[in-house]
């Protein structure tokens, strides 16, 4: 955006480059937007896509997390998997239960995943529509632990001064204590 700030409230007056997209931005290191069927790079000075790995599909595009050569996506309404970013191959792939019917905002019976995962020393903490929090091992996939919560978490994981919070459908946070 461009902003004259010699204006009150200084408002944009022009939008530079504008792309569509139904998922969050990650910004790690690079511009990327993740869609239901595509990883993809964009270059953020010309907008101009410079390369993209095909992903599973996904129901709810969350932010995918990247890491050296490989990217951890959303794969269809329940799952995860990670992928190479040089072939799109899935190195392991991540199912966990369905939410309630009354949960779903697709044709689908379950809704999904709706927060996105997150990434702390190898483990990976995973929000669930079935209303638990898993912790797997994002070089396996394996799942190292399951908190029933019992109700189906909707907002990524945050992490503050060794606490990790976690939001339900019903509005309620939930904090956990991760150790040392």
């Amino acid at each position: 955006f461009s902003y004259d700030l010699d204006r009150a409230g200084a408002a944009p007056v022009k939008v530079a480059k504008k792309w569509k997209t139904t998922a969050n931005l990650s910004g790690r290191r690079e511009v990327w937007i993740l869609t239901r069927s595509r990883l993809a790079h964009f270059d953020p000075v010309t907008g101009i896509p410079s390369r993209s790995v095909r992903v599973p599909y996904a129901v709810l595009p969350t932010e995918p997390i990247l890491g050296d050569g490989f990217a951890i996506t959303r794969y269809g309404h329940e799952g995860l998997c990670r992928i190479s970013m040089s072939s799109g191959k899935k190195k392991w792939r991540f199912r966990s239960g369905e939410g309630p019917i009354s949960f779903a905002l697709n044709k689908h019976g379950s809704a999904g995943g709706i927060g996105s995962s997150l990434l702390k020393k190898r483990r990976l903490f995973v929000p669930a529509p079935d209303g638990n929090l898993y912790l797997l091992d994002a070089r396996t996939g394996r799942e190292l632990e399951r908190v029933v919560v019992g109700v189906p978490l909707v907002s990524s994981p945050l992490t503050r001064r060794g606490d990790l919070f976690v939001a339900d459908y019903g509005g309620g946070v939930h904090a956990f204590s991760l150790g040392k």
